[in-house]
Formats: structure tokens, C-alpha cells, sequence
């Protein structure tokens, strides 16, 4: 029981989408991707081309939109979050993240050759690969947004080549 007159603390646990932010933990990036302009589109292409029959691909493309995508990125001073648009949160301690690599529809081999530190090596990826210390991997999925997948892959490149996000500018976008 505390005394009369002091002050109560209450301790309360920050979190993200449901991840909940060890004491410490800070932020550094955090972007919610709007898929808003894809849908649309795929919307007024798909009504226009249902004439023609396919059109169905189309809206049914769009239907699937959020479940397929990113819903989330964060990298805190900890570790690195993504949520799912099904819900599923993969999460990695900054230190035991090997490497990460690009997804691109085509290959660029003069792209692959560059530093993942270099901005230009995430140009025309539509997704990234984190690689685990486990061997485990796990493959992140923007293709409606691929400039965000960008911005996520580069940051934490320059993170995982620091060997820590302290000093990294805060970025913070659609949240």
C-alpha cells in the first residue's frame, strides 16, 4: 500500500499492432503502407474490363490486396517487427538477422552486386527475404507499395551494418 500523498506510478507496456515494446525499446521506423491507390485502381480497371470478361481478375486482385501485403514495418532499437496483412507478426532481434535480400520480378544482376547498404540495391524489389541466424527465413511482401519495401529494406541494412539503430533518425509515415 503506498503512503498517502505520494504519487502513483502505474507501469504501463507500450505496443504496436499487439507487440508489446520491451522496457527501453524505442522506435526508430514504423510505416503503415496505404494500399488505397492500388485498390482503387484495380477497382475502375476491373468495372471496365468486366465487359470484356476480365475484369473478374482484376477485383478479385483487389480483394486480396490486404492479406497478401505488409500491414505494418517497424525497426526499434531492439529489434525488427513486421505485421502481416493476415495478422501474423514475425518479429527479429536485430542481432540475429544474417542478411537480408531483395525479391524483384526480374533479376538485375548489376543491382544484386551493390552493398544492401547502397539505397540503389533496393530499387525494383517488391519484397525482401530475412535471413536468420537459425537458417530460418522469411520472405516480406509489398508488391502494391514497393517504395515502402525500399525505404524498410535500406534502413534496416544500414541497422544490421551499424550493429545498432541508436542515432538513427525517427521515420514515421501513415500511422
Amino acid at each position: 500500500m503506498m503512503p498517502p500523498g505520494a504519487p502513483q506510478q502505474q507501469a504501463m507496456a507500450l505496443s504496436v499492432e499487439g507487440v508489446v515494446l520491451q522496457p527501453g525499446e524505442r522506435i526508430v521506423y514504423i510505416v503503415r503502407p496505404d494500399y488505397s491507390s492500388s485498390k482503387t485502381a484495380l477497382l475502375i480497371i476491373g468495372l471496365f474490363l468486366l465487359v470484356i470478361g476480365i475484369g473478374i481478375i482484376m477485383l478479385m486482385r483487389r480483394s486480396k490486396i490486404d492479406q497478401k501485403n505488409a500491414r505494418l514495418l517497424v525497426i526499434t532499437t531492439q529489434r525488427a517487427i513486421v505485421v502481416q496483412g493476415s495478422g501474423l507478426v514475425d518479429e527479429w532481434r536485430l542481432g540475429d538477422i544474417e542478411g537480408l535480400d531483395a525479391i524483384r520480378y526480374k533479376s538485375r544482376s548489376a543491382l544484386d552486386r551493390l552493398p544492401r547498404t547502397d539505397p540503389r540495391f533496393w530499387g525494383l524489389s517488391t519484397g525482401l527475404v530475412v535471413n536468420a541466424k537459425s537458417g530460418v527465413s522469411t520472405t516480406v511482401s509489398c508488391e502494391d507499395r514497393p517504395k515502402d519495401i525500399w525505404e524498410y529494406g535500406f534502413a534496416l541494412a544500414q541497422v544490421i551494418a551499424r550493429g545498432s539503430a541508436e542515432g538513427m533518425p525517427f521515420v514515421r509515415r501513415g500511422v
